[in-house]
C-alpha cells in the first residue's frame, strides 16, 4: 500500500510517501516564490502540480491525505487554488 501526503502553504509544500510493502518513507518539499496575488498564486501552483506530478509518476496510490485549509482564513482562496 503507497499513502501519499501532502501539506500544502505559500511557503513550501511538504509531500509524504510511506510505502508500507517496501518499507520506504520519502519526504519531499516544494519550494518556491508564491504571494497572495492571483496571477502569481496561479503560476506557483501549476509549478507545484508539475514537481508533485513528477514526484509521484509512476506510481499506484492507494490513498491521498491533504490538509485543508482552514475556510475563513484571510489567505484560504489562495491555499485552495494550490
Amino acid at each position: 500500500m503507497i499513502l501519499l501526503g501532502t501539506d500544502l502553504s505559500f511557503t513550501k509544500a511538504g509531500i509524504s510517501l510511506l510505502d508500507t510493502e517496501a518499507k520506504e518513507i520519502r519526504l519531499e518539499r516544494i519550494e518556491g516564490k508564491m504571494h497572495k496575488e492571483f496571477p502569481n498564486t496561479w503560476r506557483e501552483a501549476l509549478d507545484r502540480c508539475k514537481k508533485l506530478t513528477s514526484f509521484i509518476k509512476g506510481l499506484n496510490i492507494t490513498h491521498y491525505i491533504s490538509e485543508m485549509p482552514f475556510p475563513g482564513g484571510e489567505a484560504s482562496c489562495g491555499l485552495y487554488q494550490l
